[in-house]
């Protein structure tokens, strides 16, 4: 007699792909949520901030990488990873170009 086995959502996702995760965390979660846990994660990577400008203890590194985790899937699925990398270049070449003339920065 043959017995059934039903795999659990961790033994199907390949964790090495971090993108796998991302996805399948988004289709079993739903965006909606995801947009929450993302408002809920700057909202804590914001509090760490805070925390570290009076002196106490941060988790500032922490908090960055769950803010990134969300900021990942929503790109993902909006389908804007392309577009979100074509303007985070933009945008650093913008700033590199206000800093030139201040002090310390030339060209």
């Amino acid at each position: 007699m043959m017995t059934q086995t039903t795999a659990t959502a961790a033994q199907v996702i390949d964790h090495t792909d971090p993108d796998d995760v991302l996805k399948k965390a988004l289709d079993l979660y739903g965006i909606m949520n995801q947009m929450d846990v993302a408002i809920e994660e700057m909202a804590e990577l914001t509090q760490a901030l805070i925390h570290y400008k009076r002196g106490r203890s941060a988790n500032i590194a922490e908090e960055i990488a769950d803010v990134y985790i969300t900021m990942e899937q929503i790109a993902m699925y909006f389908d804007i990873k392309d577009e979100v990398a074509e303007f985070r270049k933009i945008k650093i070449k913008r700033l590199a170009l206000t800093m030139i003339g201040k002090e310390g920065v030339s060209t």
